[in-house]
C-alpha cells in the first residue's frame, strides 16, 4: 500500500485593506466634456480581483509533449520537487500606466484598471519601483519558507518593462503583506500588464504536499499584518529576521493569528 504523503496547510488571503475607501462616479450626459463626477465615497470589496492559483507543476504536465515518453524534463526529481509546491497568481484586469519621472505621480492610460503607483525612492539608479496594488498574505502554523519570484517559466506582457521583486521569508513566523513591486528596466516610464498575466510564483519550501486554504481578512488580522509591516518603526530599522521571529512567537502573536484566520476560513 502507498504511503499518504504528509500535507502541510498553507493559509492565504487577498490583504486589500478593507477600510480603503475609494470615490464612486457618474458622468454626466449633459457635461460636453464628459466628465465623471464624483458622488460618494464608497468601501468596496476587491475580493473578486484574487482568483484561487494554480499549480505550477500540474499546468506544465497538462502542455506536456505525450510523445517524450519518460524522458521529459517534468519527471526529473530536480525539476519536479521545484514545481510541485510551486502556485502561479494570477492578475484578473488589464492595466497600463504611464510614469511621470519628474514628478514620479503614475497616470492609468485606461479608465478599467488596477491602481499602482511609486511610492518610493528608486533602489538602484534609474529605475523606478511600481507597485501594483495586488496585495497577498500568507500563514502556517508551522515554520515554512515561502519564496516569491518572477513567473519565469510563462511569457508576460510586463517583462518588456520591468520585473517582479523576489523575496522570502518563513510564513510560520511571520506575517505581513506579498506585495506584487515590479522594478521598472533602465529608463523606462510606463507599466502594462494583461489579463490572465501571473503576477509571481509562491514556492513553499517543502517536501510535504501543500494544501491551500482561503480566508477572510478582518480589522483584527489587519492590525496583525500592519504591526509586522511597521515592525522596524518600533523595535529598529535593522532588526534581523531571527529577532523578528522571536518576538512574533513570543508575544503569542502567531497564536492569536492562526485562531482568528480559521475563525474567517472560507469554505470550499
Amino acid at each position: 500500500m502507498k504511503k499518504k504523503q504528509e500535507e502541510v496547510v498553507v493559509y492565504w488571503a487577498p490583504a486589500y485593506d478593507a477600510l480603503l475607501p475609494t470615490t464612486k462616479y457618474m458622468r454626466d450626459p449633459q457635461n460636453e466634456h464628459n466628465e465623471p463626477i464624483p458622488m460618494s465615497i464608497v468601501y468596496p470589496s476587491w475580493n473578486m480581483l484574487y482568483v484561487e492559483p494554480d499549480n505550477c507543476l500540474d499546468e506544465l504536465k497538462s502542455q506536456r509533449n505525450k510523445d517524450s515518453g519518460s524522458d521529459n524534463y517534468l519527471y526529473c526529481p530536480a525539476v519536479a520537487d521545484v514545481f510541485k509546491n510551486t502556485f502561479v497568481y494570477r492578475n484578473q484586469v488589464e492595466s497600463y500606466f504611464k510614469v511621470d519621472m519628474d514628478t514620479k505621480s503614475t497616470d492609468s492610460l485606461r479608465e478599467e484598471t488596477i491602481a499602482g503607483a511609486i511610492k518610493r525612492l528608486p533602489s538602484i539608479n534609474n529605475q523606478h519601483i511600481f507597485s501594483y496594488h495586488m496585495f497577498y498574505v500568507f500563514f502556517c502554523e508551522e515554520d515554512l519558507k515561502i519564496e516569491v519570484t518572477p513567473p519565469y517559466f510563462h511569457k508576460t506582457d510586463y517583462s518588456d518593462y520591468g520585473a517582479f521583486i523576489s523575496g522570502t521569508f518563513n510564513i510560520g513566523a511571520w506575517y505581513r503583506e506579498v506585495n506584487c513591486d515590479f522594478q521598472l528596466w533602465d529608463g523606462v516610464d510606463e507599466f502594462k500588464i494583461s489579463r490572465n498575466d501571473p503576477l509571481f510564483y509562491a514556492r513553499f519550501m517543502t517536501d510535504k504536499k501543500v494544501v491551500l486554504k482561503r480566508f477572510k481578512i478582518n480589522k483584527e488580522i489587519q492590525a496583525i499584518s500592519t504591526s509586522c509591516r511597521d515592525y522596524r518603526f518600533t523595535f529598529g530599522l535593522f532588526a534581523s529576521w531571527e529577532e523578528r521571529y522571536s518576538q512574533f512567537k513570543n508575544s503569542k502573536t502567531h497564536k492569536i493569528l492562526i485562531d482568528l484566520i480559521k475563525e474567517n476560513l472560507v469554505d470550499e
